[in-house]
């Protein structure tokens, strides 16, 4: 019987060792930005706030590092996460030197629920259910500029006023139309909490609220905000302007910093890598010094996207001539990725992304696609009814959702692109901005007469 048994017990721990299952157990790197120094003197028990880009494997408990140049230099716990920031405090410190804004911190996740899963047959895909809606209210000329935000139980989202609903009833809970919006021809832009505050941008003001009232901080009139909500580093706020402008306001006052001119006309918000302002108009990406606004560098590659990532030190650049990649400290072209011109990437299209590891996903016209940035190879495309240009895909546990001008939202596979589901009710008649949060998907609609109605909805869906 010993032998036998001896057989058994190998023959288990041989499965174990070799069984896929384990081998999802892996572990990345991910980086981030120190925005702010919230309270201490930079060594132990000092509060920062953590800018996490396109990040979202972090949760409360985490552990993680501060860098300065090669050197580490503290260790962190985070506190809290909420959207794209996260709140930690210093555990260690190495008093090599002080934690300030501006370092990076890293950190080793495990990513097996993150990952995008190995295919795997479903028996049966749980379709979305609803929830509530809220309306009507008017979000006339470029609908696709609002999108809802999700913070702390409260959806916030403009239209030619601002509202804060909570997120599982939709029940109003403050809503702002003051006149400080009157003048604007557009709807009011994505909002954005940054300590403890809502800012908005609209045609021709920017402002900041408080975010459990509505109460108005400070409005500050500027030049015309086409989209993108403004981003944040070391109270500091920045957001561009058509008219050729990124521009830099102090967080707390709104008070003007700088104005850098860009060659062209600039249709999205900048973004913020190692204490570095990254925009992009139509001909040119330009590296600029936060402080300052000073050039650092600039490089003529004809953008067309809404969102730039950052992956592995490089900017990921949908352009005319294809996907380019640049290093983020020189500028220079890594590599350069050329795909059929049905794609999409041409003149006056601006594309939307998603990052996921190493998976990148775009809207293209009327598809959604993946491209693995390591090899640069199309993992999938995925064909849908509508245009999808003006619906920012987003990801959740796996999954992939965006809307359509068909009135349409779509689920789809991360891993193989395949559609589980698509959602609409009988008046929706265009999808634009998405948001997910704890299982619920959040979405701006049009009602009634397709492209030429003004009666905005935001629905709330149960997915799986």
């Amino acid at each position: 019987m010993k032998p036998i048994k001896a057989y058994i017990l190998f023959t288990i721990i041989t499965f174990l060792i070799l069984s896929p299952v384990y081998v999802a157990s892996k572990t990345k790197t991910i980086s981030g930005t120190i925005t702010a120094v919230e309270g201490g003197n930079g060594s132990v028990g000092t509060t920062i706030t953590i800018n996490l880009g396109s990040n979202n494997n972090l949760k409360k408990g985490d552990l993680g590092w501060v860098s300065k140049g090669d050197e580490n230099i503290a260790y962190i716990k985070i506190l809290s996460v909420e959207n794209n920031s996260a709140i930690a405090i210093v555990t260690t410190h190495e008093h090599v030197a002080k934690v300030t804004s501006g370092l990076r911190i890293s950190f080793k996740v495990d990513v097996k629920e993150e990952i995008i899963p190995e295919k795997k047959t479903v028996s049966k895909i749980k379709e979305p259910t609803f929830l509530w809606r809220f309306g009507r209210f008017n979000i006339a000329n470029v609908p696709e500029t609002v999108k809802p935000l999700f913070s702390n139980g409260t959806i916030y989202f403009g239209s030619s006023e601002l509202y804060a609903l909570n997120s599982m009833t939709g029940k109003q809970c403050w809503k702002f139309d003051k006149d400080v919006f009157e003048s604007s021809i557009f709807p009011i832009n994505s909002p954005m909490v940054y300590s403890n505050t809502l800012y908005v941008c609209n045609s021709f003001s920017i402002c900041a609220f408080n975010i459990d009232t509505g109460y108005l901080f400070w409005a500050k009139q500027t030049e015309q905000v086409y989209d993108g909500p403004p981003v944040f580093i070391d109270n500091m706020l920045f957001y561009s302007v058509i008219h050729q402008g990124i521009i830099a306001r102090d967080a707390r006052s709104g008070s003007l910093l700088w104005r850098y001119k860009t060659y062209e006309s600039i249709y999205n918000a900048p973004i913020i890598f190692d204490s570095k302002v990254y925009g992009w108009d139509q001909e040119q990406v330009y590296c600029l010094n936060s402080k300052t606004g000073s050039l650092i560098w600039k490089k003529k590659v004809k953008p067309r996207t809404e969102e730039v990532v950052n992956y592995k030190n490089t900017l990921i650049i949908p352009c005319v001539e294809g996907l380019f990649c640049l290093d983020k400290d020189s500028g220079e072209i890594v590599k350069q990725q050329r795909y059929p011109s049905n794609f999409g990437f041409g003149d006056f299209f601006r594309a939307h992304s998603v990052i996921n590891g190493s998976n990148v996903f775009y809207n293209i016209e009327s598809s959604l696609i993946s491209i693995n940035l390591d090899s640069g190879r199309v993992n999938w495309e995925a064909k849908l009814e509508g245009s999808t240009r003006f619906s920012a895909p987003v990801l959740s546990k796996g999954r992939v959702y965006i809307g359509d001008n068909d009135g349409y939202v779509y689920a789809l596979d991360a891993y193989s692109g395949k559609i589980l589901w698509r959602y609409t009710e009988e008046n929706i008649k265009e999808v634009y901005g998405l948001c997910v949060e704890n299982s619920i998907l959040y979405f701006i609609c049009v009602e009634g007469l397709k492209h030429t109605s003004v009666d905005g909805w935001l629905y709330a869906i149960k997915i799986q």
